[in-house]
């Protein structure tokens, strides 16, 4: 116990020497106030315009933008891409957004459902837990 005490004041003692050679180190906390902050401007009629998608066409190629992962989305992202000047993110590379070539299946499967278990009886010789088919412990 006294060795546990003697390495907690050594450490304490350095962590002290360490801060006071640190220069100024401001300790007092978070900072809340105005000068923190910059203030907000209040929304007016007269405050700057927000563009606001209405149509079809362009409501889907957001969607699209924020499902660049889904192969069904692709065709449509290369001709926005190309129409956009921006072709430079179209290619099989890491750095690509998508790939030049499309699958030959149309069937998507989220990242997460392709790591689940999935659903109906267990195989024989297989753990159950509460993820794969354990049903639920009985209330006392």
């Amino acid at each position: 116990m006294i060795k546990l005490f003697i390495g907690f004041l050594v450490f304490a003692a350095l962590a002290l020497f360490i801060l006071s050679r640190g220069g100024d180190i401001d300790m007092s906390g978070e900072k809340h106030g105005i000068e923190s902050h910059e203030p907000v401007r209040k929304v007016t009629r007269d405050s700057e315009k927000v563009d606001v998608v209405k149509g079809e066409k362009r409501r889907r190629l957001h969607k699209a933008f924020l499902r660049y992962h889904d192969a069904n989305h692709w065709p449509l992202l290369r001709d926005a891409l190309k129409a956009m000047g921006r072709a430079d993110l179209i290619g099989n590379g890491k750095h690509h957004l998508i790939p030049t070539w499309q699958p030959l299946s149309d069937e998507y499967q989220s990242a997460r459902r392709k790591n689940s278990t999935p659903s109906g009886s267990p195989r024989k010789g297989q753990v159950l837990t509460q993820h794969t088919g354990l049903p639920p412990r009985k209330k006392r």
